[in-house]
């Protein structure tokens, strides 16, 4: 059986939200489904630790830990991840689900609209 998804509308484009030294690992943008607004967010992974944040090399950590970025960025890719894999084990399927853009790959999560992102 199969159901008809609702009207939507996504951004096309994302803002930069991360701290000055690396806005780019932390994306946010407005979707639209059924009337709904939705918050895309997208966070920067580290390619060799799918679950891990990828901060710049060149970035000293303290410009993640100022305004919290380092623990919500972290806490999230892990909650995300353990869902993702309790998704794939109930529907068998295991394909990835990062997204490529610019500046590398990104986890993406869509959520209520809230103004607190």
């Amino acid at each position: 059986m199969t159901l008809e998804f609702p009207a939507s509308r996504w951004p096309a484009v994302l803002e930069e939200r991360g701290p000055s030294e690396d806005p780019s690992i932390l994306l946010t943008g407005m979707a639209q489904v059924g009337g709904k607004e939705l918050r895309i967010v997208a966070v920067r992974v580290n390619p060799a630790l799918r679950s891990a944040p990828d901060y710049k090399r060149d970035v000293g950590q303290e410009a993640y830990l100022a305004n919290g970025y380092s623990i919500a960025l972290e806490v999230a890719l892990e909650e995300f991840e353990c869902i993702g894999l309790r998704l794939i084990d109930l529907l068998g399927e295991d394909r990835s689900s990062l997204i490529e853009l610019a500046t590398g790959r990104y986890a993406i999560l869509i959520m209520p609209a809230c103004d607190h992102v």
